[in-house]
Formats: structure tokens, sequence, C-alpha cells
């Protein structure tokens, strides 16, 4: 078992969560340079895992140091390309968010919710323990649960409802596998639990994938990710959701250790995604608020990406997985433009900003709708971006294992064409806008942020076999064990 050269996980974990202590403590009112700090701290941790995993050839690495947990050396942390390259997406997005929000959503409580929500987030994705996993989830949880950490509106109880009722499934989950299984690592005690105890693998496995449905926003639970983003904070919300612990959990502890006697889930699951991305897509057309438009585009192109996590195909898994850059690196594009615009006009949660007629605002803002057509154009899959290289992937390898992805996927991708276009046309087309005179367009740290994202996605799409080939062996390991469970 090979050995990271430094603790650098833990280091990546540890660090964004004292800084919301620091954030919460400080009398300052803004904590953007501690935030952006600190993120950006995780984020070297975050690559520099990733640089460790490519040198050994993509074996996984451990963390030297153990704790004793219920009388067993415990081992909290590993790295590997499926855990170390998401990391490295979420921590990038992360710090894009913290430098891109407007001045008002970077108080003490945003921005410790923010670097909370890293922690947690990082602490799931690295957690070599059932335990950790457990716990990182929880944390991830927090900014939505207590009110310390909002600022730009407050979260509905009915969203803080839906997540402890994930946390619930998934500690259920765990709790059935058994005291001498948590001691053991992650994903093994699930394929331990399977072995020797057949009459509680399947409820494990329903439970588990209760956790990813509801954390991810899957119909019927699609309408807590709308009340987020409608009342609540919208970017801290945008990175929750980007996130993806829920298909990280499938791809670790589900869709890697499968059974053959629960092979309908895994489908079950694929078609669910199928069908949240044409209804959420559907609900989207007719949406006027921007915000729940936002959420709605958001909940489709999640759920597209779990649909194709779910299939037996190398192919359409390595599509999810570039889709997973694609639908994170856009989406933030599009929430950062849209609160810099709503924080321009004076508005927050509520602000008169309906889609019923337009603002003509790309007189004004003439960056800011470049950047977020670009975006836009992304998740629709436009030829020449990374979008239309990870969505032919995703279909294309998805056929012969789930053919209806061959309706709902193109009939999603339209309909959120047409959602962006809307979103687009209402913000920046129109007659010369009298309102937002003399504000002015996207600031420095603005268009640093917005012109990575830009040339992410457009150089991306160019070369799209770097990311294709780095997400190769993640892909076939999530698959290789699961050919068996689509009939």
């Amino acid at each position: 078992m090979a050995d990271l050269a430094f603790p650098i996980l833990s280091i990546g974990v540890v660090v964004p969560l004292v800084g919301t202590v620091v954030a919460l403590l400080s009398n300052q009112q803004s904590q953007r340079r501690l935030a952006s700090g600190l993120t950006a701290v995780s984020a070297l941790c975050s690559f520099e895992a990733l640089r460790e995993v490519l040198t050994s050839g993509g074996a996984p690495l451990f963390e030297g140091w153990t704790l004793p947990v219920m009388g067993a050396s415990q081992i909290f942390f590993r790295a590997d390309l499926l855990n170390t390259v998401s990391m490295s997406l979420f921590s990038a997005i992360a710090l894009a968010t913290v430098i891109v929000a407007p001045r008002r959503d970077c108080g003490r409580g945003s921005a410790a919710g923010i670097l909370l929500l890293l922690s947690g987030t990082l602490a799931t994705f690295a957690a070599e323990s059932l335990v950790m996993f457990v716990v990182g989830w929880g944390v991830g949880l927090l900014p939505f649960l207590l009110k310390r950490f909002q600022t730009d509106g407050s979260v509905p109880r009915s969203v803080r409802s839906v997540l402890l009722l994930s946390l619930a499934a998934l500690i259920a989950g765990v709790v059935l596998t058994g005291i001498g299984d948590i001691r053991s690592g992650l994903p093994v005690p699930l394929a331990m639990s399977a072995r020797r105890n057949p009459g509680t693998a399947g409820p494990v496995h329903w439970l588990l994938a209760a956790a990813a449905v509801m954390r991810t926003g899957l119909f019927p639970f699609h309408w807590w990710t709308v009340s987020l983003y409608a009342r609540g904070p919208l970017l801290v919300g945008a990175l929750a959701l980007n996130a993806q612990p829920g298909a990280f959990l499938l791809a670790r502890m589900l869709a890697s250790i499968f059974p053959d006697t629960d092979h309908l889930l895994l489908p079950m699951l694929s078609n669910l995604g199928l069908f949240t991305s044409v209804y959420a897509a559907i609900l989207g057309v007719i949406e006027r608020n921007p915000r729940r438009l936002l959420a709605l585009l958001t909940i489709s192109q999640s759920s597209i990406l779990l649909a194709g996590l779910t299939t037996a195909s190398v192919a359409a898994i390595n599509g999810a997985l570039v889709h997973w850059f694609v639908m994170a690196v856009a989406t933030t594009g599009l929430a950062g433009v849209y609160r810099a615009v709503e924080a321009r006009l004076g508005g927050g949660v509520g602000a008169d900003l309906g889609t019923d007629r337009f603002l003509g605002l790309a007189t004004h803002f003439p960056r800011f709708a470049v950047y977020f057509a670009v975006s836009s154009l992304a998740l629709a899959g436009l030829p020449g971006t990374l979008g239309f290289c990870s969505e032919d992937l995703l279909l294309h390898g998805s056929l012969q294992a789930n053919p209806l992805i061959g309706i709902a996927m193109p009939l999603a991708t339209a309909l959120n064409a047409i959602q962006v276009f809307r979103l687009f046309s209402h913000l920046f087309l129109g007659r010369q806008a009298s309102v937002g005179q003399g504000v002015p367009d996207a600031l420095p740290r603005e268009r640093w942020v917005l012109s990575a994202i830009l040339l992410f996605l457009v150089l991306g799409g160019l070369a799209p076999s770097v990311l294709v080939r780095l997400q190769t062996p993640a892909a076939q390991d999530i698959a290789g064990s699961g050919t068996a469970r689509h009939p």
C-alpha cells in the first residue's frame, strides 16, 4: 500500500475548516481575501494529490497517519483518480465562486459557509473510512442547516428537511453494513457485507441510492433545489449542487461493487435520471423566475450526468465524468454572471427580474453578455465547446445499455437550449436599457474568473482528449465490476 509523500488531503480538508471558525469570529465584514486564500490552499492540495496519483500510474495512495477508531487503526483519507479529479474540480469552482461573488455575498456568514461546504465536500471525496464519508457529508450540509451561514436569503425549512433526510438515509445504510465493516475501508465494507450478510445488502444499496437521489435533486426531490435557488444564497446553492456528492456516492459505493442480486436498482436510477432531466427541462421552458430557471437547468444537467454514470458502458461513464466538468464550470459561470447583474441592479432574493420583459443589458454589460452566452452554449452542446464532446460521448456510449437515452437526452438538451436562450434574451437583448446606466461592467476579478471559465469550455472542446484520457481509468473501474447489473 503506497503512501502520499505528505498529508496533503488532511491539509486540504482542515484548512478551510479552520478558516470557517476564523471567518465567524472576525470583526471584518468582508472575508473575500481570507476565503479565497484558504480555498486556493485546498485547491493546490487537491491538484498535488492528483499529480502524485498520476505519477504513480493511477494506483491509489493513502495517507500514512492513522487513528484508533473502535479498537482498530483507521486510515481516513485516500487519493485515486476518481476522487482527486473531483476534488480538484470542486476546489477550483469554489475558488471561482469566492472571487466572483458580489461584496454583499462575501460577509462572514457567506464566506464561512463556502469554506465549510468546501471542507465537508473534500472530506467526503477523500474518505477512505465510512465514518469519515458520513461526517464529510454532514459537514457539507451545515451551511444550509444553520442560519449563522445564511446572509443572502434564508434556506427554506423544506430544503433543510430533505437534506437531513438524505443524511439519515446515508447513516442508516452505513449502520446496516455492521460495526465490523465500518472499521474497514471504503468501499470494501459494502462488498464484505454483501458476501457475509446477503439479507442486508439489498436494503443497504437502496438506502444509499435514496440518499444520492435526494441530495442530487432527482424527481420527486427536485423542488428543494428550486426553493434553494429561489429563496436562498444563489452562489452557495449552485456550489452545493455542483459538488455532486450523490453522484460520487453511486460511483464509489454502489457502481463499483454492485451485486448481481440487485441488478434492477441502477437501471431504475438511470431511467429516473432521464425522466428528471426531461421533466425539469419542460418546467424550465415555462418558468419566468430567473433563479428558478437556473435551478431547473442545473437539475436537468445533473440528471443527465447521473443517468450516464449508472450505465454499464465505459464510454457513457467517461462521458458523464467529463460532463461533470462541463456542468460544474458552465453553471458556475451562469450563476456568477446572473448574481453579478442582480447585485448591480440593486436586486436580491425576490427581485423583479422576471423573464416577461427584455432588459437590454448588453449595452451596459457586454462582457457579462459574452460570458453568459458561452456558458449557455457549452451546456447546450454547441460544437467547438467541451459540452458537445461530453454529450456526444455520453449519448453514443449509453445507447446500447439504455436506448431510452437516445430520446430523452436530445429532448432535454434541446429544451435546455431554449431555457438559456430565453434567459439570455431577457437579460441582454432588447432596446437600450435605462437601468444599469453608470454601473460598471465586469470588474477585473470577475473578468479573470469568467475568462478562465470561457477558455476552459472552448479549449476543452478543441482538445477534449486530455480530459477523456484522464477520466478513462476511473470509468473503467466503475463499469468493470458492474457489467452484470443490467440484464
